[in-house]
């Protein structure tokens, strides 16, 4: 399966931005376990290239691992060096795009603007990032597939269960789940049963707003 088509079926990345990379494995772990096989993890977490090569070594071919949180080229290339299949920006930067398209990996810039949208997708990205979700809301992503019906979208930031079918309603390809599924306190005590819990709350949310 194309990594675009993987994507777009399984509807749901999971974005790992954390202060204890001691817990990241155990989390990945829970994760894959939980039916979640498209997991970022930001490259401000301490260690994050090894951390992607680790859980790649662990749990290929069945994840897909990506590194989020890019600001430039020379983070782009230390993620790809570390087996990172998709890289993903919180800004627009076509020279990050250009690098991901050299080297046959996918790429997910952030943008918040139909400016931002067109100029990244003109780069060649392949998905799109609107970021901040929260702030932009599902009528944007409405509104703005109405002159991009072919721009693939993914929101990210607080995307939680009080708008995950709006924003599936409004055509976006999938979504970035963060905060809903752990947080540092969680993370910090070991609570991984409640991790287990969330991650199986929104793997069926996700699954039956697409219909499975």
């Amino acid at each position: 399966m194309h990594p675009v088509e993987r994507i777009e079926k399984d509807g749901l990345v999971t974005i790992i931005r954390t202060k204890h990379p001691d817990k990241v494995a155990q989390l990945v772990d829970c994760l894959v376990q939980g039916g979640i096989t498209l997991i970022e993890i930001t490259f401000d977490v301490k260690n994050a290239g090894k951390l992607i090569t680790d859980s790649i070594e662990k749990h290929s071919p069945k994840l897909s691992m990506g590194a989020g949180t890019i600001l430039d080229t020379a983070a782009g290339q230390q993620a790809i060096l570390a087996g990172a299949s998709f890289l993903v920006c919180p800004h627009l930067d076509v020279d990050i795009i250009r690098l991901a398209k050299r080297y046959s990996r996918l790429v997910m810039p952030g943008v918040m603007t139909p400016t931002e949208i067109m100029t990244a997708w003109q780069a060649g990205a392949d998905f799109v990032k609107v970021f901040p979700g929260h702030v932009v809301g599902p009528e944007f992503i409405k509104a703005v597939k109405g002159p991009f019906p072919h721009i693939r979208m993914i929101p990210t930031g607080k995307v939680d269960e009080t708008n995950i079918a709006a924003f599936f309603e409004a055509g976006v390809s999938a979504v970035g789940l963060s905060s809903c599924l752990f947080n540092e306190q969680i993370l910090a005590d070991g609570d991984f049963e409640t991790v287990k819990k969330n991650i199986e709350k929104y793997r069926k949310l996700v699954d039956q707003t697409l219909g499975r």
